[in-house]
């Protein structure tokens, strides 16, 4: 019963690994050789296509977790979900255009780009999710793999010929294009471009609010930033940078773990829903031990051996770490009832917490900051981090008690509706 768990888990821990060695060895290839102006560039328009993955996960792919995962392998969700990405690709393709002229003052090639691949990049990732829900992570693992080798061998070639960023963009889009197609042989389908109707009408109660959910959370982060910049100085900024960029190996299993806990606590509740809150359990045990382990690693760490990580931002970065290790502790725990929640598609109480959540990753840094600078913001973090936590937890049991007083579901027949006010 735990072996195939852990082995899709597995999976899924080594595909965001992966994904996210991948994108670092990009930004990292690209910033040592093309000039600062270009990397500025690529800067902003890698920020569009990370903004629109995320919206196009949270409107296509997370709603195949909540509903495909432990039902049966029909292959027709995938190719809706890819064909819905795909047009939501071109859509913002079509806007990427204008506001490359409107910011740069005229058609810049590597925007052009950028839109021309973006319908095929949101299919691979569309492909990949799906996998994923379908409890087929090697597949998505070997996707992944594909496109970080095909581009890594691609880029070392174009940079040692001395290309620009332009090629670069190129070569990149096309490793992730080549992974598209890869993923659509892996999964036997073609992207149904014309299901978009079809999938609202199916998935729009879950659509809807998780991209508004998404959208809602990304802006008040960045408002958060931005905030503690104007009160307490950029140098605070550059010190809670540092110190997240330390723990950045946590904020990595937290979101393969998040969608874990979706896919697990589906499957849980699909087969045998007395197994939810044991398997959220784990998946939260494991997480919060990971933060926890990692904290006390990167707090130990003797200074010269932080200043070779982060520089001269050692020293304030140290100072903001024990509060910033709490604030992934108590993330680790909000992101599992978070999980079980999506997976009982308690849509409304999740989308009023997620929302709340957004207002206090603003109010919790400009507050702290205020108070006391870049310490101060990340305890105002942590603070209101922990209070959401409370909240959370308080609305989880609530849901649990609202479906153990519902009649009795048999293994396998559809999840009890947890919120009949809702769709009444």
């Amino acid at each position: 019963m735990i072996k195939a768990p852990l082995r899709r888990s597995g999976w899924v821990l080594a595909d965001y690994g992966v994904s996210a060695a991948t994108n670092m060895l990009l930004t990292v290839m690209v910033a040592r050789n093309v000039t600062r102006a270009e990397f500025g560039v690529f800067a902003v328009l890698y920020g569009y296509y990370v903004l629109v993955v995320e919206l196009s996960r949270a409107t296509f792919s997370e709603p195949l977790l909540v509903r495909v995962s432990g039902a049966s392998h029909d292959r027709r969700h995938l190719a809706d979900s890819a064909g819905a990405a795909a047009v939501f690709g071109a859509v913002a393709a079509t806007v990427l255009i204008p506001l490359s002229l409107m910011v740069r003052g005229g058609l810049d090639p590597a925007a052009v780009i950028l839109a021309l691949a973006l319908p095929g990049l949101l299919v691979q990732d569309a492909l990949r999710v799906g996998f994923i829900a379908l409890g087929q992570g090697a597949k998505s693992l070997a996707n992944d793999l594909f496109w970080g080798a095909s581009q890594a061998v691609a880029l070392v070639l174009l940079f040692t010929a001395g290309a620009g960023l332009v090629w670069a963009l190129t070569m990149w889009a096309g490793a992730g294009l080549a992974a598209a197609v890869l993923g659509m042989a892996q999964a036997g389908v073609v992207p149904r471009c014309t299901a978009v109707r079809g999938w609202w009408r199916d998935y729009g109660r879950l659509s809807r609010p998780y991209a508004v959910e998404v959208a809602v959370i990304a802006t008040a982060a960045y408002a958060g930033t931005l905030a503690v910049s104007v009160v307490a100085g950029v140098a605070a900024v550059g010190a809670l940078r540092a110190g997240n960029t330390l723990l950045g190996p946590v904020g990595l299993v937290c979101a393969a773990g998040r969608t874990i806990a979706i896919s697990e606590c589906r499957r849980a509740i699909t087969h045998s829903p007395s197994r939810l809150v044991p398997t959220m359990l784990v998946i939260g045990g494991s997480l919060a031990t990971v933060a926890v382990c990692w904290g006390l690693i990167i707090l130990s760490l003797p200074p010269s051996l932080g200043d070779r990580l982060v520089g001269s931002s050692w020293t304030t970065a140290r100072v903001v770490l024990p509060p910033l290790v709490a604030v992934q502790f108590v993330s680790t725990i909000v992101m599992t009832m978070g999980g079980a929640m999506r997976a009982l598609e308690a849509v409304r109480q999740q989308f009023t917490l997620r929302i709340l959540g957004g207002a206090l990753a603003f109010l919790g840094p400009t507050i702290g900051a205020a108070w006391h600078g870049a310490f101060g913001a990340a305890v105002g973090l942590a603070t209101l981090n922990a209070l959401g936590c409370v909240l959370t937890f308080l609305v989880f049991v609530r849901i649990l008690a609202r479906r153990r007083a519902e009649k009795p579901h048999s293994p396998g027949s559809p999840v009890p509706v947890t919120e009949q006010a809702e769709v009444s």
